[in-house]
C-alpha cells in the first residue's frame, strides 16, 4: 500500500513541488487505512488507499478557499463521480476520484456509492466550507457550532461507511436511515475528531490561522487554561466513547440483519481506534512540532 500511494504521489500529483510530494510520503497514510480496514483484500482496500490520499491532501491543500470556491471544486467532484471523465489536465483528486470510483464499482451496489457522494458532497459542503469563515476572519467560533460541523470537516465519514464492506452484506437504506445507525456514524466521526485535534495541537499551537481545535475552542468558551483545556477535551472524547460504546451493547432489534449491523458498529469502533493508533505508533511526520512535517498550503489552491 505504501508503495502504490508513494507511486501515485510521484505521477498523478507531479504538479506539486517536491517538498511537498516529499511530506505526503512521510506522512505515510497508507499505515492509517490499513489500521481502519485490516480485514479487506486488495481489491477493496486499494480504491480507499487512493481516496485516503485524494481527501487528505485536497483538504490540506483548499484549506485556504472560500465556501463559493469549494462549492466549485465540489460540483466537479460530483461529476466525476456521475460518471464524467476528468479532463487530461484534471491529475491528482480528480484523475484519481475517477478511479475510485471505477474501482468501488466493480464491487458495490448503487445503493453504496450514492451514500459515498453524499458523504463526500457533506464533507466539502458542511465541514470544509463550514469551517472556510473562521478561517478567513482567523476567529474561533462557539462550542456548540464547532461540534456541528466539525464531525463533517473531519473527513472520516466517506470511510466509516466501508465498515459496511466488511460484513459483505450492505445495508439496506431502512436500516442505514435508523437513528441509532446514524447517532453511531455521527459519533465515531466526531471520536476521530476530537482524537485529531488534541493529536494535532502540537502541530497547530501558536499557528495563528489553526483557530478550528476543539482544545483552542473550549479554552475560548470558558476561558480555561491550556492544561484544563485539553482535559475538558478529553471529557467530551471520552464521553462519545462511552455513548457509542452503550448504543452498540443495546441495538435494536434488526432481524435478519442482526449480525451484519453488529459487524458494522465493530467496524465503526475500529476504524475509530486504528486512527488513534496511527497518530501514536505510525511515526508518521504529519504531526510533529509546530507543523514541521505537514504541507501546508503556500497559497489557495484554485481549482
Amino acid at each position: 500500500m505504501g508503495k502504490e500511494m508513494e507511486e501515485w504521489i510521484d505521477t498523478d500529483y507531479i504538479t506539486w513541488p517536491e517538498k511537498i510530494r516529499e511530506k505526503y510520503k512521510k506522512m505515510v497514510l497508507h499505515d492509517a487505512l490499513a489500521r481502519m480496514l485490516p480485514y479487506l483484500g486488495d481489491y477493496k482496500v486499494r480504491p480507499l488507499n487512493r481516496f485516503m490520499l485524494l481527501l487528505t491532501s485536497f483538504d490540506d491543500q483548499h484549506e485556504l478557499l472560500s465556501a463559493a470556491e469549494l462549492e466549485k471544486c465540489n460540483k466537479r467532484m460530483m461529476e466525476v463521480l456521475d460518471g464524467v471523465t476528468p479532463l487530461p489536465g484534471e491529475k491528482g483528486w480528480y484523475s484519481q476520484l475517477a478511479l475510485v470510483r471505477d474501482e468501488c464499482k466493480a464491487f458495490m451496489p448503487a445503493i453504496w456509492m450514492q451514500r459515498f457522494a453524499e458523504e463526500l458532497n457533506d464533507f466539502i459542503m458542511y465541514g470544509m466550507a463550514g469551517e472556510a469563515p473562521f478561517k478567513s476572519s482567523k476567529r474561533i467560533p462557539s462550542l456548540a457550532h464547532y461540534m456541528a460541523f466539525r464531525e463533517y470537516s473531519i473527513g472520516m465519514r466517506p470511510f466509516l461507511i466501508a465498515s459496511e464492506w466488511m460484513p459483505d452484506n450492505i445495508l439496506p437504506e431502512k436500516i442505514t436511515r435508523h437513528p441509532v445507525l446514524k447517532r453511531l456514524l455521527a459519533l465515531a466521526a466526531r471520536i476521530v475528531a476530537w482524537q485529531n485535534d488534541i493529536h494535532s495541537l502540537r502541530k497547530e499551537y501558536g499557528k495563528e490561522t489553526e483557530v478550528l481545535n476543539i482544545v483552542l475552542v473550549v479554552q475560548h468558551e470558558y476561558q480555561l487554561s491550556l492544561e484544563e483545556a485539553v482535559k475538558e477535551s478529553m471529557r467530551i472524547h471520552e464521553a462519545d466513547v462511552a455513548e457509542f460504546v452503550s448504543l452498540h451493547k443495546n441495538l435494536p432489534d434488526f432481524g435478519e440483519y442482526n449480525e451484519a449491523v453488529d459487524i458494522y458498529t465493530v467496524g465503526l469502533g475500529i476504524q475509530t481506534q486504528a486512527i488513534n493508533s496511527y497518530y501514536v505508533n505510525s511515526g508518521t511526520h504529519r504531526y510533529h512540532i509546530r507543523g514541521t512535517g505537514f504541507a501546508w498550503p503556500e497559497q489557495p489552491t484554485k481549482m
